[in-house]
């Protein structure tokens, strides 16, 4: 079994390739998981 860890906004979440992308809110959810919207570079991002 996988568990999915639930993120909180304004959490700033690590990336593998570097640096760090700040939750902002929820774009949805279902059964394979949530979908965030998240800032990094000052860009607004999808990350699964």
């Amino acid at each position: 079994m996988i568990r999915m860890t639930e993120l909180s906004i304004g959490q700033e979440v690590e990336l593998e390739l570097g640096g760090k992308a700040k939750v902002a809110g929820i774009i949805g959810s279902g059964g394979q998981g949530t979908v965030y919207l998240v800032e990094y570079n000052a860009m607004k991002w999808a990350l699964k």
